[in-house]
């Protein structure tokens, strides 16, 4: 077990940057940094897994206050014309790959990609989209003149992502009501046209309970994961009728916990899940040992995809992993 990290204390951001050097443990698995204190030169090893956070993005933060412009007074801050809570401190690398990229942001509007993009507030998009368009996690399949299925679909960002790259049709499914309207503007708002559903996919049709957080994107099916604000009912889509009707090459899943019970479902219904040409992309969200990175791998190889690649999205795939699954090798 790693050593766990003390709180860090300062007076500023800037203080924060200028006193502590983060950087990769020699020989250490993903996820472990050196952080070397230069008044005291006191060096800790290690991060506790529910610590990694704040430890690996201190080297992009690092970076970032060196480019752009960033102040600090009482809880916010204020980073390239952006102002975020004092608890989101993490989001700046988000950003600084943002701007890197060259994307831009006018009010609500963000611009990447010759795309533009409604977002809710500073802290519910701007992740998404660098994660789409700037890391490019979906880039996975050559997705033109392909039906695709987006379970997850938040603001539009995967949705557009596949139909910038020609897909020939996308049916997007986001239940969270607010995230759903910005799902249809910002589809529109780029010219695009998608099949939209403001439900859930599970594997009946009917209702569940959707946990929200205050980042919507880890609003979530599983009442113990993160810090529950509140859940409201919702309504949900079989992933069987979906299936039969679309028939679709690809289907990517970013469904915060429902993946198991989805998968779950093809599994007793191989002729149905037999109909999904090409793959699968999927966000694997593990909460419990019956609900994990290897019940996932068996239920994809059951269904019978053959190549499964995983690229953890955070040190260790502490959180969660992107799979790919390919029906051929």
């Amino acid at each position: 077990m790693y050593a766990k990290i003390p709180v860090l204390k300062f007076t500023s951001l800037v203080q924060a940057i200028k006193e502590v050097k983060v950087s990769p443990a020699k020989g250490s698995k993903d996820g472990v940094y050196n952080l070397t204190f230069k008044k005291s030169r006191k060096t800790l090893l290690g991060v506790a897994k529910k610590d990694w956070g704040s430890n690996y993005n201190l080297v992009e933060i690092g970076r970032a206050i060196e480019k752009y412009p960033i102040s600090q007074k009482k809880g916010s801050i204020y980073f390239n014309g952006v102002t975020l809570p004092l608890k989101y401190l993490c989001l700046i690398h988000y950003y600084s790959k943002f701007f890197n990229y060259g994307g831009n942001i006018d009010g609500k509007i963000a611009t990447i990609d010759n795309l533009r993009f409604g977002v809710l507030d500073a802290i519910n998009g701007v992740r998404q989209i660098v994660a789409v368009f700037v890391r490019k996690d979906y880039d996975q399949f050559n997705f033109k003149g392909k039906v695709v299925m987006d379970i997850g679909g938040y603001i539009g960002e995967t949705a557009l992502f596949f139909l910038d790259r020609g897909a020939s049709k996308v049916i997007s499914y986001e239940p969270h009501p607010e995230l759903f309207k910005l799902l249809k503007k910002n589809v529109a708002l780029n010219g695009y046209k998608a099949i939209t559903h403001n439900k859930a996919v599970s594997a009946k049709a009917g209702t569940l309970d959707l946990f929200v957080t205050e980042e919507l994107h880890s609003s979530t099916t599983c009442p113990n994961r993160g810090n529950n604000l509140g859940s409201f009912e919702v309504e949900t889509i079989s992933i069987i009728s979906e299936i039969e009707k679309h028939e679709p090459d690809i289907i990517k899943m970013d469904c915060e916990g429902e993946e198991y019970a989805i998968l779950e479902e093809l599994v007793r219904r191989p002729q149905t899940a037999g109909k999904i040409k090409e793959g699968i992309i999927l966000e694997v969200h593990p909460y419990d040992k019956a609900h994990n990175m290897a019940r996932i791998r068996v239920l994809l190889r059951e269904l019978g995809f053959k190549n499964i690649k995983r690229s953890p999205i955070a040190p260790s795939g502490i959180i969660t992993s992107l799979v790919t699954a390919k029906r051929t090798a």
